[in-house]
């Protein structure tokens, strides 16, 4: 199986998200990352969401910016939600992107704990957050003082209380530089 990677955000004491990067960098066990990945698509379930309106969005907002990936919209699209509490490694995540430097595919699950926890603005940052490292392949930023408030922050918890004109400006910023790196 190729390396998964994955993006887990976990809640402990407080929301906070982390990123690890790349499971097989880190515990360099494919058979480790072949179980995990097993476990949270048997969590995995259909659900009434359309999350497909949060990635039509974000390629529109893309564009606004003038980044377009290398593959337009892949064919394979699978945004579940996933009990990722119950799957070793990703207890209380709120969600996880498995399809980071794969540009034929998008591939992210939610847990639906937290999805029905999260008001708006937190859905939407959460979703985007997914999609930035999906679509283009973005890390998590350090955490510092100077990265805080930023889309790819990995600290959620500072965002319990975001407004969506929060997540807009957040969002709006990556993109901005995004796209004047492209540009020049």
């Amino acid at each position: 199986m190729n390396k998964i990677n994955i993006s887990v955000l976990v809640s402990a004491f407080s929301l906070m998200l982390i990123h690890a990067q790349d499971f097989k960098s880190t515990t360099n066990d494919e058979a480790n990352d072949e179980a995990i990945y097993k476990e949270i698509q048997k969590q995995s379930f259909e659900s009434e969401e359309d999350f497909t309106i949060f990635v039509e969005k974000f390629y529109r907002d893309l564009a606004v910016y003038g980044i377009f990936p290398y593959k337009p919209k892949p064919d394979y699209i699978i945004i579940k939600f996933s009990y990722l509490d119950k799957v070793n490694n990703l207890t209380h995540s709120h969600g996880v992107s498995l399809g980071k430097f794969d540009d034929e595919r998008i591939e992210i699950y939610i847990n639906p704990t937290s999805w029905q926890r999260f008001k708006k603005p937190m859905r939407y940052f959460l979703m985007y957050h997914e999609l930035a490292h999906d679509i283009l392949n973005l890390d998590d930023l350090e955490i510092s003082p100077q990265n805080k408030g930023k889309l790819m922050y990995p600290e959620l918890w500072e965002f319990d209380q975001m407004r969506m004109d929060e997540f807009i400006e957040s969002y709006q910023t990556l993109f901005e530089e995004i796209g004047n790196k492209k540009n020049k």
